[in-house]
Formats: C-alpha cells, sequence, structure tokens
C-alpha cells in the first residue's frame, strides 16, 4: 500500500535514509539487503542467481519492464522500509525506528493491518485505536 507522507513528519525522508544506512542497508530483523533479487520459499528465500537474471533481460527483451519482469518470474525485489516499533508515526526517536524488508515491516504490522480490515472506515470514522 503507498505510504501517505501526509501523516509523517516533514523531514521522514531524511530520518528514514538515516535509519536505513544505521541499519547498513539490511533488514534488522532477517538481514536481507535493500535491492536484492530474491525467490521466496514460505518463511526462507535465497537471492536469485545468473540464469535466473538471464531470464529477467529475456522478459524484459520482450517488452516487459524491469520491475515488470520480476514480478512475471515470480521473484520479490527487496524493498527496505523504516518501522515505527510502537506503530505512532510522529515518533522518529532513533529506538523506535528500525529498518525492515516487506515481508519483517508487515509481520511487525499483522495486528494492526487485521484491525483495520474488520473495522476499516468505521475505526477511522470513530476515532478507534488498536490497544497494544
Amino acid at each position: 500500500m503507498p505510504i501517505d507522507y501526509s501523516e509523517y513528519p516533514a523531514d521522514w525522508h531524511e530520518i528514514s535514509l538515516r535509519i536505513r544506512e544505521r541499519a547498513g542497508n539490511k533488514c534488522e530483523r532477517c538481514g536481507l539487503v535493500n535491492g536484492w533479487i530474491i525467490v521466496r520459499y514460505s518463511r526462507k528465500f535465497r537471492r536469485i542467481c545468473s540464469t535466473e537474471h538471464d531470464w529477467i533481460h529475456d522478459k524484459m527483451n520482450q517488452g516487459y519492464s524491469y520491475v515488470g519482469a520480476i514480478k512475471a518470474l515470480g521473484f520479490t525485489r527487496v524493498v527496505l522500509t523504516v518501522a515505527h516499533l510502537n506503530h505512532i508515526k510522529h515518533d522518529v526517536r532513533d529506538e523506535n525506528l528500525q529498518a525492515l524488508c516487506q515481508a519483517c515491516h508487515l509481520k511487525l504490522d499483522i495486528k494492526h493491518h487485521v484491525f483495520n480490515r474488520r473495522y476499516g472506515r468505521k475505526a477511522r470514522e470513530n476515532n478507534l485505536s488498536l490497544a497494544i
């Protein structure tokens, strides 16, 4: 889901970059490196090999974009995100922020996603919040 930057501090891009650099451009939970192309197997993953890189280029020669070729082949590009451990978007203390890959960020936020799916618009309209 796209990020709504209006909910974050004005200097969020600089904060996010600082946290990702602090983490060495790796997920602080599983160690995946930002930008890697991987194949996921349930809870495991592996980097793609040179032959699979060739498959991506073959797809691009068929008219796919780079991202489209990756998706068409079932691969995933790791994108490092910055997560708020206490789920408060304006709390940008370093100890509350962690650089996470998409999968680890989703695992951290799963209770919030379930709550929003269950109560959705009504929760936002009535200012309900999920207490953790």
